[in-house]
């Protein structure tokens, strides 16, 4: 199955070959069948087929009122009846499609054109004729026919078969579908009107008849006619005899293919018309024009004794673009423009909360919102715990990889609510201007090293990591007076190579992107690049759950005249009033030696990093249960803002020992959270009793005596089995 290169028989009855010219020429001619033989038709009135959606040419124009008559004085002009305003809609123009299946007769190929094999090893005289197969058929005249259909400009002689829109009556190399318009375009002839004529016909217009017209061109007047008296041969197997195909022949060989690909048999070559939606505009733009302003003259007639009086429409010729109408053609996949969501049931997510910057408990970013991307899909994005977006799920604005342009609009829904929650304005964002920073694509596994992200001299994000040591594999590097880290992580036995950047931006490692943080509502955006609508805020956080909602808009021009659809977009965080946790769970520990003779132990950590964990060990494999870890006791701010103590109500040793940094008469004593806090206890002697320390925890802000967090802990090792 592969592009072939077919045969004809010359003048002289000559086996040939074709040149490359010739199934260019070829491949042509299927404009000129189509143009005759088109299995996807436009028709004006009738029955076939389906009326076009969205039609409903409106046509609006004026006529003059009623006249009047009467004996002795004339009407008053308030007394006179207005000019009358007429709307007119035309839904004439139907579309028919004529699909058939893949052919599947001629199952010997002898219909489908001849070609030469390969030389083999011993030349030209190896090589045989042989026929196509149906696959060879479309691979070398099918496929190239159709996709020089796909030419934009309707009257392009390699267009045929196209449909199009003109005020014409006659076009060359085109053929005028009906005499009756798809839609007229009426106003009122000012000059028509004459109180000399009184009682006037009421209406009197200047029509302009939009028609629908088919490309048709005549290849027999161009140089592929020259192609025509070498059509491709083949084998009639009902005589045994090579014949040469003719123009019928032909055409009926690719009607088929035609009626299969064109109206809808493989996406890729699907035909199909609209009217203002997606696709290339094809032919004249209806209007409809009307006068303005809509004046109204009054006009008055003495007719012997009677005494006439009428109001005609005065005013000049505008157009009212709202009305616009415009005939498109889509080839391939079309492309459908799709926004999701209405005011009062958006597409939405809930974002993180407010990330704290460590060190800077009074500061904080969030950072929520969906980004438009100019490959036809939607981001709901969330920026909290690194710079690069952590994606929520993806959604398409546009069914396909976009090739026509698209602009898009973002606007603040003002009328938006949620209940129990505050509406923040929304903020548009521009990702295609000078204004640029970085962010890391993947922090450490284990979260080392310092993140910042500063855009315009400004710090907008930072996370601070424990530092790392050459211990964890954690190699510094240095360039251009930056300091950054390259690390290897493990998952399970996997190990791979990630970057951190340390104090500074624009490092290797770290993906540029361009921002600019700002108000774009309003204002339309070519969709040549990706665009977003987010949320970016730096300021004391509190439990206020809030939300902002936007209205898209894509047109598919830069004014936005032509709006293709509109959706409504939310995303929703939460703050947090607390910077320590309040509501930590009960920890607990316990450790059973497997036999005499080995040692077990019992920890638990409150870190300077905002973490509490526990753990245990069993001497000789003995078993070991750890609950209530790990967990966060620092939502944000600094850790050594605060203190921790431990109050036993429960200390025993058997045989073991306390073997904290601090020890055992450490009771109700406060330790400042500054430095990572440790108590550990482990059981190895013979003694029938268990080391165990039982106590309630409290953390504190330092100065104060408010407790702000609690738990219960428990220790417990037991050496004997």
């Amino acid at each position: 199955m592969a592009v072939r290169t077919p045969c004809y028989m010359d003048s002289q009855g000559t086996i040939r070959e074709y040149v490359t010219a010739d199934v260019e020429d070829l491949a042509e001619v299927i404009s000129d069948w189509h143009g005759t033989f088109t299995p996807v038709r436009l028709e004006v009135g009738g029955t076939n087929g389906v009326l076009m959606p969205n039609q409903n040419f409106e046509d609006t124009y004026f006529i003059a009122g009623d006249a009047t008559a009467q004996a002795g004085s004339y009407v008053s002009e308030a007394d006179t009846p207005s000019v009358e305003t007429v709307t007119d809609y035309y839904n004439n123009i139907r579309i028919v499609n004529d699909y058939a299946a893949l052919p599947t007769t001629d199952t010997n190929n002898f219909q489908y054109p001849l070609y030469l094999t390969a030389a083999g090893a011993g030349g030209d005289s190896d090589r045989e004729l042989r026929a196509m197969t149906r696959q060879d058929f479309i691979d070398t005249f099918i496929l190239p026919g159709l996709n020089k259909l796909a030419q934009e400009d309707h009257t392009n002689f390699l267009s045929g078969g196209r449909y199009f829109i003109s005020t014409a009556t006659s076009l060359p190399y085109a053929t005028r579908v009906s005499a009756t318009p798809v839609a007229v375009d009426s106003r009122a002839d000012t000059s028509a009107y004459q109180s000399s004529q009184i009682p006037e016909t009421k209406k009197q217009t200047i029509d302009t008849n939009y028609y629908l017209f088919k490309n048709t061109p005549d290849f027999a007047d161009g140089d592929t006619s020259l192609m025509f008296e070498r059509m491709p041969i083949y084998f009639d197997a009902g005589t045994e005899q090579i014949r040469g195909h003719d123009l019928d022949s032909m055409a009926t060989l690719v009607y088929p293919f035609l009626q299969y690909y064109l109206a809808g048999g493989d996406a890729n070559y699907t035909i199909d018309y609209n009217l203002n939606g997606a696709g290339t505009t094809q032919g004249d733009t209806y209007q409809n024009t009307f006068l303005s302003p809509t004046g109204s003259g009054y006009s008055t007639r003495l007719d012997g004794s009677t005494y006439r009086t009428q109001k005609f429409p005065t005013g000049s010729a505008v157009t009212n673009s709202s009305f616009n109408k415009n005939l498109k053609f889509t080839f391939g996949l079309a492309e459908n423009i799709n926004l999701s969501g209405t005011t009062g049931s958006p597409e939405s997510f809930g974002g993180s909360s407010p990330l704290p910057q460590v060190g800077s408990p009074s500061n904080w970013v969030t950072n929520n919102g969906f980004n438009f991307l100019a490959g036809g899909k939607v981001e709901k994005t969330d920026y909290r715990d690194v710079a690069a977006p952590q994606l929520y799920a993806t959604d398409q604005w546009c069914n396909v990889t976009p090739v026509q342009d698209y602009w898009i609009r973002f606007l603040d829904d003002t009328g938006a609510t949620m209940s129990g929650t505050a509406r923040v304005p929304a903020t548009g964002e521009d990702y295609n201007t000078a204004t640029d920073f970085w962010r890391v694509t993947q922090d450490f596994y284990g979260n080392y090293a310092t993140l910042k992200i500063v855009r315009n001299s400004v710090m907008v994000y930072q996370q601070q990591y424990q530092p790392p040591s050459s211990a964890q594999g954690v190699t510094q590097l240095t360039t251009g007076g930056k300091t950054y880290y390259r690390g290897t992580s493990q998952t399970g036995s996997s190990y791979t190579q990630n970057w951190a950047i340390y104090h500074e931006e624009n490092l290797s490692g770290a993906t540029r992107v361009t921002a600019n943080q700002g108000d774009q509502l309003g204002t339309w955006h070519p969709l040549d690049a990706d665009r977003g609508f987010r949320y970016f805020s730096s300021s004391s956080p509190d439990s206020t759950t809030r939300f902002m909602q936007t209205k898209v808009e894509i047109a598919d021009d830069a004014s936005g005249s032509n709006i293709l659809d509109s959706g409504y977009y939310r995303t929703v965080w939460s703050g947090s009033s607390q910077e320590v946790n309040p509501g930590l769970n009960q920890l607990t520990v316990n450790s059973v030696a497997a036999g005499l003779g080995t040692q077990c132990s019992a920890e638990w950590t409150i870190s300077n990093n905002g973490t509490i964990t526990a753990a245990g060990l069993g001497g000789g494999g003995g078993p070991t249960t750890v609950s209530g870890q790990p967990q966060t006791w620092l939502n944000y701010g600094t850790a050594s803002d605060y203190e921790v103590r431990w109050q036993f109500t429960w200390f025993q040793s058997g045989a073991g020992d306390f073997t904290s940094t601090l020890d055992e008469n450490s009771d109700g004593v406060w330790y400042n959270l500054g430095t990572t806090r440790t108590w550990a206890i482990q059981d190895s002697g013979n003694n029938i009793n268990p080391t165990s320390a039982f106590g309630t925890v409290s953390i504190r802000e330092v100065g104060t005596t408010d407790v702000l967090a609690s738990f219960y802990c428990s220790l417990l090792c037991d050496q004997e089995p």
